[in-house]
């Protein structure tokens, strides 16, 4: 079994190296910051500190900035023709347009130790060529997919399941992951009378990492929804209502018909100037098409002809059909 010690800080670690950076041709201008390698962005950002240590004060422009939280418009100026070099100075790139954000990411615990990699075995073999924390230096860049070559993999060490692993970029080694070993801590004094559960459910005395973060989704059941259903004069689809709980549950349910008859009596039977009221026949769609029956008409029209003059013959009969 293996617990980090006390001196590994508990924390996740991200694609967070320290470059140098300057405007091209001017070396001797550089300054000292670290960089969030991120492909999700399609543009390079910087902070407003970087734009002004280097002078540049033209205007700004507007710019449309789309995040987790939605789209925003949003303005900064631009800076052009700078280089960022890795802090062992074995490595350039050029940077495509730089705009100004503040809204960059600023968590300094995410920026990976020498002493996270010496932790892990997989890792300790490159732990000399990750440099210490520099507490003067500030995330200041970002560095997104225009300028592919920053995220190219050199070299790489994978581990178990579930461990951190390192990638050697151009600008250097970088690593993802929690640096946790089993997702707990060595607590600084123990105490009988305190047990924690870790993830995996086994009681223990360390302490349960707090970067280890699990996210369920919670369903919210529609009755928590505030739905008004239409009132009988009103007709709407089973696949709206099916599953929705109201105060008419416990009432007998409308069939298909005569849901459909409800809508027809509200959308198409009205009263006309002479108070009648009026409404459509058949009822039933598409309406059906009577045959023609003039001779069946006919025929009886004169079964009944037939019949009131038999009857006048007949004494003491008087009767009229019409």
């Amino acid at each position: 079994m293996q617990v980090c010690g006390s001196e590994v800080e508990s924390h996740s670690c991200s694609k967070i190296s320290p470059v140098f950076i300057y405007p091209q041709g001017s070396p001797e201008k550089k300054l000292k910051t670290y960089t969030i390698f991120d492909d999700q962005s399609n543009r390079s950002l910087a902070r407003s500190s970087i734009f002004d240590t280097f002078g540049i004060t033209k205007g700004c422009f507007p710019y449309k900035l789309r995040t987790c939280a939605g789209l925003e418009e949003a303005t900064g100026r631009k800076a052009y023709n700078f280089i960022v070099e890795s802090v062992d100075s074995k490595s350039r790139l050029k940077l495509q347009t730089l705009i100004e954000c503040n809204m960059l990411p600023d968590n300094r615990n995410e920026i990976p130790r020498p002493e996270a990699a010496r932790n892990h075995s997989h890792l300790q073999d490159i732990a000399s060529d990750i440099p210490d924390v520099d507490p003067d230096a500030k995330i200041l860049l970002l560095i997104g997919r225009d300028v592919i070559q920053a995220h190219k993999v050199l070299d790489q060490r994978n581990g178990p399941p579930n461990a951190p692993f390192a990638q050697k970029l151009a600008l250097g080694w970088v690593i993802i992951g929690n640096i946790c070993l089993g997702g707990a801590h060595k607590p600084v004094q123990a105490s009988v009378f305190k047990t924690n559960i870790l993830d995996n459910g086994r009681p223990s005395h360390f302490l349960p990492c707090k970067n280890f973060i699990q996210v369920k989704e919670r369903i919210i059941p529609q009755s928590h929804n505030k739905v008004s259903l239409p009132n009988h004069t009103k007709y709407t689809s089973i696949g709206e209502t099916m599953f929705q709980q109201t105060s008419l549950d416990e009432r007998p349910g409308y069939s298909q018909e005569e849901s459909a008859f409800l809508q027809i009596m509200n959308k198409e039977v009205y009263q006309d100037n002479t108070n009648s009221w009026v409404a459509p026949l058949p009822f039933r769609s598409p309406w059906p098409h009577l045959s023609n029956n003039k001779q069946q008409a006919v025929q009886r029209l004169a079964s009944v002809l037939h019949t009131s003059l038999h009857e006048k013959s007949l004494p003491g009969i008087h009767a009229n059909p019409f």
